[in-house]
């Protein structure tokens, strides 16, 4: 792609771009099964200074067990990997310090939502904890497995959007540019052959006599032909011809000389 491709897709980018919007029709919902004493976490798409949303929308049992409390937190990558289940007595106890924390979560306060806004620029995740983690205050009376449903508003939606947006918009650039490169040379192309179709005119050849065989040089004129005084038809070739006993005869035209049967 050259500059000029380029600098079309940034600005298409740009013109397609839109503000992300707190709109829980907006939001991307998941479901996960957290396994016995167990996390799972979800990658949060945004940037510095953009506000994110979160819904705990259900917690279900699995497998015949009964749903419980969970604790939800906010971390960066760094504090992802300083959490660990398996109680405070670790040796990586007391480390996991996240952004954003909500522990002991009951599923009596469901549908339960929070807002975090972003203040670096750190690859975020949610985090879902169903185990005892290194902070005494968490939730660990039951472990067992549950499923959670749950939604996040944040850029992934709007770029998205923007990207399919600006390859649209780019796209149809390229058409436009493809037919004003190369498209006008085949109009023109299309209307002169259109235009030589139609100025073709078709000459007819008109219909000649037919051409008299020549008499050998030197050769006596034909006895009993008709009389050289007589007046033929002269036609397109300068012949003139006459009919005599059924037979056809020429001479040159004007030429008074006798007449040629034509063989």
């Amino acid at each position: 792609m050259n500059k000029t491709g380029i600098a079309i897709l940034i600005t298409s980018i740009m013109l397609f771009s839109i503000t992300a919007s707190a709109d829980r029709n907006d939001a991307t919902e998941s479901t996960v099964i957290i396994d016995t004493d167990d996390a799972e976490i979800e990658g949060i798409y945004t940037e510095n200074g953009k506000e994110v949303l979160v819904w705990i929308e259900a917690i279900e049992g699995v497998s015949g067990t009964n749903p419980h409390s969970i604790d939800v937190y906010i971390g960066t990558s760094d504090q992802w990997l300083d959490h660990f289940c398996g109680g405070e007595g670790n040796q990586f106890a007391e480390e996991f310090t996240p952004l954003y924390s909500k522990e002991n979560l009951a599923v009596s306060e469901l549908p339960f939502s929070f807002s975090y806004t972003v203040t670096s620029d750190d690859t975020l995740y949610l985090i879902l904890d169903n185990c005892d983690n290194q902070r005494t205050t968490d939730y660990s009376a039951d472990n067992s497995s549950v499923q959670v449903t749950f939604a996040i508003d944040d850029e992934s939606d709007e770029l998205a959007e923007d990207v399919g947006n600006a390859i649209a918009g780019f796209g149809i650039m390229m058409i436009l540019g493809g037919l004003l490169c190369c498209g006008g040379p085949v109009v023109v192309v299309f209307l002169m052959l259109r235009r030589k179709k139609e100025t073709v005119v078709v000459q007819q050849v008109p219909m000649q006599s037919p051409q008299p065989e020549m008499a050998p040089m030197g050769a006596p004129p034909m006895m009993g032909g008709p009389d050289i005084s007589l007046k033929g038809t002269v036609d397109a070739n300068g012949y003139e011809w006459v009919e005599h006993n059924g037979q056809n005869y020429w001479r040159m035209a004007g030429s008074g000389s006798q007449w040629t049967k034509h063989q």
